[in-house]
């Protein structure tokens, strides 16, 4: 064991930066805690610099990366908030007359290609509607969508796939990037194939109880019988339990990813 820690001391970097135990390593902290940071410089710069983490074997080299790494996932925090209100405006503003259209389409100088799928998710789960975040460059748009469970948005990219220059993604998350000059029909023709997906649908949140559960079994064993169904993900989703008549004393957001 102190071998492999003094050949990974970029992992041990990384792990302490993210408030990370090894020994208490869950799918929640590696999606949350640990993955945001590795992906921070591809999302601001370059994924060099995550590459270099994990391999080097230089302690000093390990800290200052980790620190650049934690300094690069701040920032994007922060451009994400600001072109997420940005966007929430976008919405609320064109769907102040008419309702929700059936796919949200933003787009804004801070939205960049690195934070646009960040920014589509937020907005697809603040609204429950598919949802396509884009950044305009000189020459190309480059767009991230991101939707909801009604809508297969890659199937919905690839009736406009004549459009794109390149595209790709899945049925949950998908990109593209297209000629600028495009713009104008891509939108007309995704809003028409949305519209027509999900017109039979009933476009509200649902959240799925596995189980009813009394206050007194939610005890110490709970929490390791849960960790043996680990790792959650789409295919596997971490459970879901319901308690009734329980009184809410007390409220509050915690974390940051």
């Amino acid at each position: 064991a102190a071998l492999a820690q003094t050949q990974r001391p970029g992992l041990q970097a990384l792990y302490r930066r993210a408030g990370v135990q090894e020994d208490s390593f869950t799918t929640e902290t590696v999606a949350f805690q640990v993955v945001p940071r590795l992906n921070a410089p591809g999302r601001m710069g370059h994924a060099l610099d995550s590459y270099q983490l994990l391999t080097t074997k230089s302690s000093a080299q390990a800290e200052a990366l980790a620190e650049k790494l934690e300094n690069l996932n701040r920032e994007r925090r922060t451009l994400t908030e600001e072109a997420l209100v940005s966007a929430q405006e976008q919405v609320r503003s064109r769907s102040a007359s008419g309702g929700l259209p059936a796919v949200l389409l933003v787009s804004s100088p801070g939205i960049t290609r690195g934070i646009a799928g960040l920014v589509a998710g937020r907005l697809a789960e603040a609204f429950h509607r598919p949802a396509v975040a884009m950044a305009v460059e000189e020459e190309y748009v480059v767009g991230s969508g991101r939707s909801i469970p009604e809508l297969d948005i890659f199937e919905v990219f690839a009736g406009c796939q004549d459009l794109f220059v390149r595209f790709g993604g899945h049925s949950r998350a998908a990109g593209f990037t297209l000629a600028k000059e495009k713009l104008p029909l891509l939108e007309e023709r995704l809003t028409l194939a949305a519209e027509k997906a999900l017109e039979s649908q009933e476009l509200r949140p649902a959240l799925d109880i596995d189980a009813e559960v009394g206050l007194a079994e939610l005890n110490e064993d709970l929490p390791k019988w849960l960790s043996t169904l680990e790792p959650f993900g789409p295919a596997n989703p971490q459970p879901v339990f319901l308690t009734l008549r329980a009184q809410v004393l007390e409220a509050r957001c915690v974390g940051n990813t």
